[in-house]
């Protein structure tokens, strides 16, 4: 092994002090030139933590004229079970949270388009979106272009020109020299087994109690020669019928057949089955789930498998999310949660069963422990919340796989190997002069840190300081505006208060004049009927007068006279 020399590992030591001042100095500058002197700074932090959707759009890259298009976007997250599709084209609307792809193109519509298929998540940060681009080309479908396209109805019999006929298929043919048989086929033909794809890989289906839902799968021949392709149902002959069980594939064409899926007459769950492709002694599964709810239900129920756990080996447990959302009124429920895992046949595996109490939202992983001598295949994680009698479902597929041969490498043994050279190497490697410059380094940086830590403190308590004297000036000012308002409230109060005197002076004087004047027009009006009663006296001895209009004359005057007199005496 090359030596390092002592040249070198100074040089380097260097380097690093250097870093570490430079360091220091950039953290003394930010802060003198971030913090001005006696300023406080407030603000918050957010810290989002996600992961985006990830996109598959497994979707064909050729449409025709007329013709049906149909395709399955899928996203997954482990964050989020929750999805929103969208498209950037006017071609078609794909369904906003299926993700389903389903239009018929016309005419008018024929080109190349490139078309941006995006998946969003209710989450608030900004990597929440994943897209795709979806290089489609519509064209018209024309007999005699030598592609048998079978979702726009060509066959055998409608279009032998693309798809063949029956007098192309391989026929028996006799043999002579004394006995007939049948030819025999060369190693060529044996070696050019059935080749065939259907989209999609995976039918999964919900449905509510009594609806009836149709789904199509393509598929094609991608091998050399022309196939019979046998369709069969493995369970689920119940919920699914088929629209043929057979039929003829040429080379290089596709077909399209109908799924009906039915949920009358039946329970809510999971349900899970294959759809089988024989193709002489090809055979190959599209896995089915179909997830019945029961109608009016108040409870949302999402299963989400993690990344790590979506292909698992043999002797491995199993573990989802189960999500559970409270759609109905928000107050806390009791649900009961029942969870499991399937195979395709329909055969529940492994379950498990609770109460769970749920106001809004409730989150919870659950992991399941699968037999050690499970067998290899697809499988079905299942998840039951009932509540009120009525039931709401979900599933997802995983795979279970064989279990991985680990071979333990041993480590390398050096038996040359000692204590003694070991300790021998080392002091060649370090000397003392070296240690000595380490220790040296070792001190300067602590130096370095002491003298920032120093420095960042006097910073602080400048700024602190700076702050108390603006807090002891604005103490001050407001004491200053406090007198001068008590001043101004004083001679305020002053002012109305001579003000107010002076007007009860005035309005007083005013009274005693208007009393006296009273009094004096009281006076007067006695006097006037004291005259009066003197005249009406001498009009009744005169015998002016009667003596009835006298007594009467006399009594109001001097019923007038008392009046004037309690007057006067006020």
């Amino acid at each position: 092994m090359e030596r390092i020399s002592n040249n070198r590992i100074a040089l380097i030591a260097i380097i690093i002090m250097f870093i570490s001042l430079l360091t220091n100095w950039m953290i003394i500058y930010t802060t003198k030139q971030q913090i001005p002197v006696g300023a406080v700074t407030k603000g918050k932090v957010s810290i989002c933590i996600n992961e985006p959707p990830e996109l598959s759009v497994p979707c064909n890259n050729k449409g025709y004229v007329g013709c049906r298009y149909y395709c399955d976007a899928d996203a997954t997250d482990q964050f989020s079970t929750e999805f929103y599709f969208n498209d950037d084209t006017d071609l078609f609307d794909i369904n906003e949270t299926t993700g389903i792809i389903d239009f018929t193109p016309v005419e008018n519509e024929s080109g190349n388009y490139s078309i941006n298929i995006s998946v969003s998540e209710p989450a608030n940060c900004s990597n929440n979106e994943s897209s795709q681009i979806l290089n489609l080309s519509i064209s018209a479908n024309v007999c005699g272009d030598g592609i048998c396209v079978a979702q726009c109805g060509e066959n055998r019999r409608t279009c032998s020109a693309d798809c063949g006929s029956s007098s192309n298929q391989a026929a028996g043919s006799g043999g002579g020299g004394g006995g007939g048989g049948g030819a025999i086929p060369s190693p060529d033909q044996l070696d050019a087994l059935p080749s065939f794809d259907f989209d999609p890989e995976l039918l999964k289906v919900f449905l509510n109690i009594g609806e009836v839902q149709e789904r199509q799968v393509v598929i094609s021949n991608t091998g050399t020669k022309d196939i019979n392709i046998n369709i069969e149902l493995e369970q689920l002959q119940k919920y699914v019928s088929l629209s043929e069980n057979e039929f003829f594939l040429p080379v290089a064409a596709s077909k399209t057949i109908s799924i009906k899926f039915d949920a009358k007459n039946t329970q809510p769950g999971v349900y899970t089955g294959n759809l089988v492709f024989t193709s002489g002694i090809v055979k190959k599964k599209l896995p089915i789930i179909i997830e019945i709810e029961s109608v009016g239900i108040k409870l949302d129920l999402r299963v989400s498998i993690p990344e790590e756990f979506q292909m698992i080996e043999k002797g491995e447990d199993i573990a989802a999310k189960i999500a559970l959302f409270n759609m109905g009124d928000k107050k806390e429920i009791t649900v009961s949660l029942k969870y499991g895992v399937k195979d395709m046949n329909d055969m529940v595996i492994v379950s498990e069963q609770e109460d769970v109490q749920l106001t809004t939202s409730l989150e919870l992983l659950k992991r399941l422990d699968l037999p050690y001598d499970i067998n290899k295949g697809n499988y079905v994680y299942f998840a039951e919340a009932i509540y009120k009698d009525k039931k709401s479902v979900n599933g997802k597929i995983f795979e279970v796989v064989e279990e991985t041969i680990r071979e333990e490498v041993p480590s390398p043994v050096r038996e040359d190997l000692n204590s003694d050279k070991l300790l021998s190497d080392i002091e060649q490697r370090f000397s003392k002069q070296m240690l000595l410059f380490l220790l040296i380094l070792i001190l300067i940086i602590i130096n370095v840190s002491y003298f920032t830590y120093r420095k960042l403190t006097s910073i602080e308590k400048e700024h602190a300081k700076h702050a108390g004297e603006k807090e002891k000036e604005k103490i001050k000012d407001e004491r200053k505006e406090a007198k001068k308002d008590k001043i101004i409230r004083i001679l305020s109060k002053a002012s109305e208060t001579k003000g107010k005197r002076k007007e009860r002076q005035a309005i007083s004087k005013i009274k005693i004049k208007r009393k006296v004047k009273e009094k004096e027009e009281a006076l007067l009006e006695k006097k006037k009927l004291e005259r009066k009663a003197e005249t009406l006296k001498k009009s009744f001895k005169l015998r002016y007068i009667s003596k009835q209009s006298y007594e009467k004359g006399i009594k109001e005057i001097n019923e007038e006279i008392r009046k004037l007199n309690r007057k006067l005496r006020q």
